[in-house]
């Protein structure tokens, strides 16, 4: 059960990060 909330939380992670540089990219335009 553990091993599924640390997948969930990578990949919130890394959805997180996603949209970060994301924005970034908008705002460097």
């Amino acid at each position: 059960s553990s091993g599924v909330l640390r997948q969930i939380k990578s990949l919130l992670e890394t959805e997180y990060m996603a949209a970060i540089l994301f924005t970034v990219d908008i705002t460097k335009i």
